[in-house]
């Protein structure tokens, strides 16, 4: 069982093998169908986001590039929100967290804060190499520092940013609460150590990200088997995703997969 979970949990990995099912002219047709459908309600969402494009007054109204500048002149350091129409969170942050009159405070004292459009300036986005929405970063002496990504209320937003004024990165805290994976005598904490992982791939960490990924694969049902759908869809997910962006990572993970699938074929030849 343990080994037909892991050959088609990591089966995707391989997308080429995974999408020769669908040649079937009738499987074309829902497809197609299903595409378009997509788009209309994408282009219907974007619509509806059209008239909440302003970004709130404590952004930067210049440029990516002269609000850079600005910040480096004025010796602060710059902090950038990547940002979607058609991201909820996004908007969320937008009417809360970048309101809030302590964050307000808090830049205008210490930065200067531009806002991206991930899909209205793809070339930014690419460059600062943003995978979700929102993220959040902070560069000093033009450099970038540390990232988050996920929706933060502004307590939350504000601790972070305090930790960066002390040179702390937001992966310290995680790392702290996860433990060392290697002491017997520390309990693993199962959810901590996949919050791990995703702050490594986050953080562009892939090496480190891809060990800690291929020991949760391994190990995480042994410290909590209630984890098992977990394994089965988030892990995975996560996993497939950090194979895409780095391939010693889909290296390491294909032979997961493939070894899985070597133990269900001899499985079946011994029977």
């Amino acid at each position: 069982m343990e080994d037909w979970i892991a050959f088609k949990c990591l089966q995707p990995l391989e997308l080429t093998e995974y999408f020769t099912f669908y040649r079937e002219p009738l499987m074309k047709n829902i497809i197609q169908t299903a595409v378009c459908m997509l788009a209309f309600v994408c282009v219907a969402t974007a619509s509806i986001f059209a008239a909440t494009l302003n970004p709130p007054a404590m952004f930067s109204t210049s440029t990516f590039e002269a609000s850079q500048a600005q910040a480096k002149t004025e010796a602060k350091l710059f902090l950038v929100d990547a940002t979607a129409t058609w991201c909820g969170p996004c908007k969320k942050m937008d009417k809360t967290t970048w309101v809030d009159d302590k964050v307000v405070a808090w830049v205008k004292q210490h930065a200067i804060a531009a806002q991206i459009d991930v899909d209205a300036q793809k070339e930014t986005a690419a460059t600062l190499k943003i995978s979700a929405m929102p993220t959040i970063i902070i560069f000093k002496d033009g450099k970038e520092f540390d990232r988050i990504v996920g929706y933060k209320t502004a307590d939350e937003l504000l601790e972070w940013l305090n930790g960066t004024l002390q040179g702390k990165h937001a992966i310290d805290k995680v790392i702290a609460d996860a433990g060392d994976r290697n002491n017997p005598a520390v309990k693993i904490n199962v959810q901590a150590r996949l919050e791990l992982a995703r702050s490594l791939a986050v953080n562009k960490k892939f090496d480190l990200a891809t060990d800690e990924f291929l020991w949760l694969w391994e190990h995480m049902l042994e410290h909590s088997e209630g984890y098992s759908a977990v394994r089965m869809s988030y892990l995975a997910n996560d996993m497939t995703e950090l194979a895409v962006q780095y391939e010693p990572a889909k290296v390491a993970f294909t032979k997961v997969r493939d070894a899985a699938r070597q133990k269900m074929d001899a499985g079946s030849k011994n029977r």
